[in-house]
């Protein structure tokens, strides 16, 4: 099975939930509106991720950045073109 590693920064106390892909550079960040404490950013992030990117929450994880704006997260069963694919055309959306 696949595991794709991507580099995020997480933008906590959005006005919207968001997920912008720079073609450009491959930097990818993500705004929720959820707080950054109590881990309800993380996981606000995780089901942003899982119901844009059409897989189960469970396939996603944080590997590195739990407690930083920076992280490192992993989706299970999608290559790194696919996941890239489905990431720009979610982007292109907003």
């Amino acid at each position: 099975m696949y595991e794709t590693r991507i580099e995020v920064r997480l933008k906590p106390h959005a006005k919207n939930d968001r997920i912008n892909l720079d073609a450009a550079t491959g930097s990818i960040d993500i705004a929720v509106t959820s707080p950054p404490f109590d881990d309800r950013a993380n996981e606000h992030m995780i089901e942003l991720l899982s119901d844009r990117l059409n897989v189960p929450r469970r396939v996603i994880s944080i590997i590195k950045g739990g407690h930083s704006r920076n992280k490192v997260v992993a989706v299970e069963g999608l290559k790194k073109e696919e996941l890239m694919r489905r990431l720009q055309k979610i982007s292109d959306e907003f």
